[in-house]
């Protein structure tokens, strides 16, 4: 949920991950590493020109030394923070594999084998993926439908709770998304409550099929 007035983040002047990039970028160093480009000398002239010599130069791969490792709090490190303050959440994790990859993980963590979920019926492919790998079972709520517009809106409270109750007991999880593809959003905090009224984990994905 947005903080409050009252308790919203400071303002964050900086951006250390873009800017321990940005000094790695353009410091004008030799690469022996990927991509394959190196930083633009070896990109197609077509290439250079429709992206720029400097996206070339900031195309770096992931556990460069001073920016995703090296001593604590690495750039990285400091931008999660900032990010998890300016969400206002206990702690927030970048991923690097698109919300897919996160995903994935969510399921592992949540829905381990014979573990009985219940998911939004749009949810992204990814979702089902994660249950092909974490061996859990899913049951589906179906979102709100727009027949005017073809496309599929949040789950609506009154939906989930009508699933849970029909699941008998049997959920342990409860994966919703918001926003879809579309930029429907649900009621994050009513689905929440509804949720964790049953003592269910409550996970919000933002990606729909």
């Amino acid at each position: 949920m947005p903080a409050s007035d009252d308790h919203l983040p400071a303002e964050q002047p900086t951006a250390p991950y873009l800017e321990a990039v940005a000094a790695y970028g353009l410091r004008g160093s030799t690469r022996f590493h990927v991509p394959g480009h190196k930083g633009g000398a070896g990109a197609d002239p077509g290439l250079r020109s429709a992206v720029g010599e400097s996206a070339l130069l900031m195309d770096v791969p992931q556990d460069i030394h001073g920016i995703d490792v090296g001593p604590t709090p690495t750039p990285y490190e400091r931008a999660e923070a900032l990010a998890a303050q300016a969400y206002g959440a206990e702690r927030c994790w970048f991923l690097t594999n698109g919300a897919s990859q996160g995903n994935h993980a969510l399921c592992l963590a949540l829905a381990g084998p014979g573990k009985h979920v219940l998911i939004q019926r749009n949810s992204h492919a990814s979702i089902i993926d994660g249950l092909v790998l974490s061996g859990g079972l899913p049951s589906f709520v179906d979102p709100e439908y727009d027949s005017e517009l073809g496309m599929a809106h949040g789950v609506e409270p009154g939906a989930l709770e009508e699933a849970l109750e029909r699941a008998g007991g049997t959920i342990e999880a409860v994966f919703v998304v918001s926003p879809t593809y579309f930029g429907m959003a649900a009621d994050v905090a009513a689905c929440a409550e509804v949720a964790h009224r049953l003592g269910l984990t409550f996970w919000l994905s933002c990606r729909a099929a």
